[in-house]
């Protein structure tokens, strides 16, 4: 709702002080000779998975006044889609499936689209060394149903502990509460339980994990729907198999009450409400005031220097690993179709791993690349390194060209989904670090959803997200 515009001379510019490394910076904003200023009763940041989901049910279900802010052009967050103009076909590459768990089912249905069983394309597995591309001939994988096996025993074991992961973390137990087998390493929870040979399954489904790994955040992410789901077939897929359908359906209901291209550039935070100030790509700004502030991006340092944090979230926040992961399709005429190739490391092996997806296009390949490797990779070293991956292939002589035609590697859609990770040590955990990460629900009028604070499938962050809203809207008439 429009509230009131105002002409202005000078607005200062804001000094901030970043909480995580003590570094003064101006907020520097180009104005425009008017402001127009909102109230509302909900500021949402971010439009992915989760705001989208927040925003609707905040409007329609419970009849609140509401803004999104998104940074991007569309709402979505982590869901891409690339439409192939040579064949007209949708290519998902970053989201690809949903569990049935919680809301999800019903939140297509809301918007008229309809679902099918997961749509998976069959592949031929190459192995090949990461650093050289020279094809491995000596990988053996269990037999399918042995890796059935282990997983159903390890199905068993997460249901156990489902009550402390899902919808999200609130019941977490304390201290010494913890079950022991969450605390341990990765590589000895397999090896106490005799489930190594799923691992085929958890890397297709979740990128697997590393040996050292914490258990309780493999658990966080390989959870008992997603186990089910693959289990019981009962994963889904919008038809026809476009992920972006659903969020555009979704853009258009909302209309107005999402800005895009814009970001918070100073905020204010008390227990009485929140302001903040927003600015669009075109330069202009924007005051909104409300009584709640709903954060569903993830709190990196980045993404919250403008909302000020304060020593009890940078607490918090500051102690999450942050990798770069980005996405893509890679059109080549020397993968063969019907192939994927997953890059095995050695001694010499990057610091960074890149997966190759059939896409079920002629031509088509799905990329994934992760690194953990600090400074993160930008962008266009990512690209490279994508590049890189695929000429070893070629150099190795593990691919080759159709007879008479020069190799080409295209990249025809890429896209981040940086972001956080748990990866505090167990002593930090037996500490009540979950405990403390919850307590800042509703602090300085601020709440907050998303991957971060749930398992991150979309299906879970729907479900955490309507145990958020009930709690954000007391006292809020």
């Amino acid at each position: 709702m429009l509230i009131a515009e105002a002409t202005i001379i000078n607005l200062p510019v804001f000094l901030h002080t970043d909480s995580w490394t003590g570094v003064k910076h101006e907020v520097s904003v180009k104005y425009s000779a008017s402001y127009r200023t909102l109230k509302k009763d909900v500021i949402i940041l971010g439009g992915g998975a989760s705001g989208t989901y927040a925003a609707v049910r905040l409007r329609e279900d419970y009849n609140k006044s509401i803004v999104v802010i998104e940074l991007g052009t569309v709402l979505g967050g982590n869901v891409n889609t690339y439409n192939d103009p040579v064949t007209g076909t949708a290519i998902n590459y970053g989201v690809e499936a949903y569990i049935d768990y919680g809301p999800a089912k019903d939140f297509f249905a809301r918007f008229d689209v309809p679902t099918q069983p997961v749509v998976q394309f069959a592949a031929n597995m190459t192995y090949a060394d990461a650093a050289t591309g020279t094809l491995l001939s000596n990988i053996t994988v269990p037999p399918v149903a042995d890796q059935l096996a282990a997983l159903q025993t390890y199905l068993t074991i997460v249901e156990q502990y489902t009550p402390y992961l899902l919808p999200g973390y609130w019941d977490f137990p304390p201290g010494d509460a913890i079950p022991a087998d969450m605390l341990l390493p990765w590589v000895d929870f397999e090896a106490k339980y005799g489930v190594q040979d799923m691992y085929p399954i958890h890397d297709l489904i979740d990128g697997g994990s590393a040996p050292n790994a914490t258990t309780l955040y493999v658990m966080m992410d390989f959870n008992q729907p997603v186990v089910a789901g693959y289990l019981d077939g009962t994963m889904f897929d919008p038809q026809p198999f476009n992920n972006s359908i659903l969020y555009g359906r979704a853009q258009e209901f909302l209309g107005a009450d999402v800005h895009f291209s814009s970001q918070v550039v100073n905020a204010s935070r008390t227990d009485a409400g929140v302001s903040v100030l927003v600015r669009d790509d075109a330069g202009t700004t924007t005051l909104i005031t409300a009584p709640r502030l709903l954060v569903s991006f993830q709190p990196t340092a980045a993404n919250l220097a403008a909302l000020a944090p304060d020593a009890a979230e940078t607490a918090v926040f500051s102690t999450f690993a942050t990798a770069a992961l980005f996405v893509g399709v890679v059109r080549t005429n020397f993968i063969p179709d019907n192939t994927s190739v997953s890059f095995v490391p050695g001694a010499d092996a990057p610091p960074y791993a890149v997966v190759v997806d059939w896409s079920g296009t002629s031509g088509l390949s799905e990329i994934i690349f992760s690194s953990a490797a600090q400074p993160l990779f930008t962008e266009a070293q990512a690209k490279q390194a994508v590049v890189d991956a695929f000429t070893t292939l070629l150099t190795a002589g593990t691919f080759a060209p159709p007879a008479g035609e020069e190799a080409s590697i295209e990249i025809v859609a890429f896209a981040e989904h940086a972001g956080m990770g748990f990866d505090q040590s167990v002593e930090m955990l037996e500490q009540g670090f979950i405990q403390q990460m919850y307590a800042l629900q509703g602090r300085r009028s601020t709440w907050w959803t998303g991957a971060l604070w749930c398992p991150g499938y979309s299906s879970n962050v729907w479900a955490f997200t309507d145990t958020v809203l009930p709690k954000l809207l007391e006292g809020l008439h």
